[in-house]
């Protein structure tokens, strides 16, 4: 068995393997001396984070030994380009750069042993009951791989346990006659095939393609497809993809699809007569007997919607709630379900419930699953955006954005651990092996990141308190208001000043007082300041930068603060981009046009404007990063604070993590791995 050893870093730009789109311009592999080299890259900045920490490219037969090739189809000069030799023996570990010897097909498996990993995955004869596994057996719910499956095999709806799954491009399931179809296979093995049997209502199939790949068109005057007395799932549970392409609109009514049923039903219609703004249709769901609409106010957020998209509808009967997303962002806000779609119902396609009105356009795939869970929504988005080649429409935080979903991936809550950021100190009350304290008085305040910028206090009299009071009922830091205060020194920020940064924090304010909760530049009176009020007596936020006095200052504000309330708070300030910026528990608060940068005066200080304006506040999480940071990667902030700290109810029901904390996609049997040769 022939191995690798990873003997150094390459640098791509300077050694013209990418152009500034990531693709190659030169030729990939090396030779030093006699030996063969190959690439392997770790990805570990951008928007890469999420993948596995080691893809390898290219074929070097070396000893009659092939390397197997697998490319992402997107790469990123931000990615370090690791140079490997063949040399024998050795291990890769979870998370970290061993520089020794890989075995190529001890890397490509996980651990062997025959008990579940504590991370969530295992290669073992026994099933998961939930979430994704590698095992000999399929999975009741989730995503599975046998074990002679390959790493690089890519995923696809096979591999969960599907209700139902059409698939116009697989020409084999589509029964025509000169392109008429009358029939279109059920993939998932339920045999729930699409049927229309008259002649004037079916759609066209070899008349249109997207991405390359053949899809029905419909005309938007009488064609449809259908299945009558489909029998939902027991619990309720289910959830509805389809990719789709709208041509025209001419009446509120024209839907995508819809279920018909005897009481309890509904339609995912236009919600205009002349584009498809997007809204739910229910009767007796949302209240018994009663027409009701899901439409935020005359259409989804983000309309009007064409396509080619993915159009995607949850029904979560366990949880009571059902939502919508288009091409991984969430479009509808999240409403209560009071009675489950009746148990049985026709399903239809490009028609309304009453079929009397059709849409204009075509659809490529359609899959029915019994799971509602988030990775359940990112892995089918992420397969159906790659093969119908609208990935660039995913958000850019999305896990499958930039390359497709593979058998080994698996679904982990996301941390901070996958943000790719330069952090200047991350302080958890949550973690108490963090905090040094003596009778619950701290004075020390350990930083969670990798920049070691630990707060302290060391006067007695100033030290805040731990293990008194909760947030939600996890430990938090109190500082009374007096004289409490912790100081960061030297500061993280130290000596190149501010440029850009983004704070968020959780906090509950206990009493409103003319005070700051924190200065990153180290002097509240200074000329320059980076810093917030957390709020004064009149119930509002100042958030600052700049100098001392309403006119040198950048200032903006936020009401509508009340005492001893929980809040989530994130504050961006950027000189590059000129743009100031207040949220609150996950929705826009105030902003400005303008952000100077600022210079450091003394130290970074919690609870205070170091030295001065003393706050009386609980404080449970404080994070701050010297970047400028996406919106994308702002509402996951939040999202991953929130759900940590039991405030997830406070966040808007739009909001992408109001359903679920975010989670990330990691490749199972490189992060999990702990096999080695010898």
């Amino acid at each position: 068995m022939s191995q690798i050893r990873l003997s150094g870093f390459g640098d791509p730009s300077a050694n013209g393997i990418y152009n500034q789109f990531g693709e190659h311009d030169g030729y990939p592999f090396y030779k030093k001396d006699t030996e063969d080299y190959i690439i392997i890259y770790r990805f570990e900045n951008g928007p890469y984070s999420f993948l596995p920490f080691y893809w390898i490219e290219g074929v070097v037969n070396v000893g009659g030994f092939s390397v197997p090739r697998f490319v992402p189809k997107y790469k990123s000069i931000d990615t370090n380009v690791l140079i490997a030799t063949w040399e024998p023996v050795v291990e890769i570990t979870s998370g970290e750069l061993i520089v020794g010897d890989i075995d190529l097909q001890s890397s490509s498996s996980s651990s062997s042993s025959s008990s579940s990993s504590s991370e969530g995955f295992s290669s073992s004869s026994s099933s998961s009951s939930e979430g994704f596994s590698s095992s000999s057996s399929s999975s009741s719910e989730g995503i599975s791989s046998s074990s002679s499956s390959s790493d690089y095999n890519l995923w696809n709806p096979s591999m969960i346990n599907t209700e139902v799954w059409y698939d116009a491009s697989d020409l084999n399931t589509i029964t025509e006659n000169l392109n008429f179809v009358s029939q279109i296979n059920d993939k998932s093995g339920n045999n729930i095939h699409l049927i229309q049997e008259s002649g004037s209502a079916q759609p066209l199939t070899n008349s249109r393609t997207v991405n390359g790949l053949n899809v029905l068109d419909h005309n938007g005057s009488s064609q449809y497809m259908a299945y009558n007395n489909w029998n939902r799932p027991a619990s309720g549970d289910f959830s509805v993809f389809i990719v789709a392409e709208i041509d025209a609109i001419t009446n509120t009514q024209q839907s995508i699809f819809s279920f018909n049923a005897v009481t309890n039903d509904f339609q995912f219609d236009s919600g205009n007569a002349s584009q498809f703004d997007g809204r739910i249709v229910s009767f007796g769901i949302q209240s018994s007997g009663a027409w009701a609409k899901t439409d935020l106010g005359g259409g989804w957020e983000g309309g009007p919607y064409s396509g080619p998209s993915i159009f995607y509808f949850t029904h979560d009967n366990t949880t009571g709630w059902f939502s919508s997303f288009v091409d991984g962002y969430r479009r509808t806000s999240k409403v209560q379900i009071k009675n489950p779609l009746d148990s049985v119902s026709d399903m239809q396609i490009f028609s309304n419930r009453a079929i009397d009105q059709f849409l204009n356009g075509a659809w490529g795939e359609f899959i029915v699953t019994k799971s509602c869970s988030e990775e359940c929504r990112l892995i089918n988005e992420g397969y159906l955006a790659h093969k119908w080649g609208i990935e660039s429409k995913l958000p850019h935080h999305h896990p499958f954005r930039y390359v497709p979903p593979t058998t080994n991936y698996i679904a982990v809550d996301w941390t901070l651990e996958y943000a790719n950021y330069d952090v200047r100190g991350h302080y958890d009350a949550r973690d108490i092996d963090s905090i040094t304290e003596i009778g619950g008085e701290v004075s020390a305040w350990a930083d969670q990141g990798s920049g070691g910028y630990t707060m302290q206090q060391t006067t007695s009299n100033k030290k805040p308190i731990t293990n008194s009071e909760t947030i939600n009922g996890y430990n938090a830091i109190l500082f009374d208001g007096v004289d409490d205060e912790m100081e960061c020194f030297p500061n993280p920020f130290s000596p190149a000043g501010i440029t850009d940064a983004y704070v968020i924090y959780i906090i509950n304010t206990k009493t409103l007082t003319d005070s700051t909760l924190f200065t990153l530049t180290g002097d509240s009176t200074a000329s320059n300041r980076w810093q917030a009020h957390s709020p004064w007596g009149d119930g509002v936020l100042y958030f600052d930068v700049g100098g001392d006095s309403v006119v040198s200052k950048e200032r903006i504000t936020l009401s509508g603060f009340s005492a001893d309330t929980v809040y989530l708070i994130g504050l961006e300030g950027s000189n590059t981009n000129g743009y100031k910026e207040i949220r609150r528990d996950g929705s826009f608060g105030s902003s400005i046009d303008a952000c100077s940068a600022e210079g450091i005066w003394a130290a970074m200080a919690l609870g205070s404007g170091n030295g001065s304006d003393f706050d009386n506040v609980l404080l449970g999480e404080f994070l701050v990063i010297s970047d400028i940071v996406s919106f994308e990667e702002k509402v996951r902030f939040e999202g991953y604070m929130a759900w940590r700290w039991g405030h997830q109810t406070s966040l808007p029901s739009v909001h992408p993590y109001y359903d679920e904390a975010p989670k990330t996609m990691i490749h199972a049997s490189l992060d999990n791995s702990s096999s080695s040769s010898a």
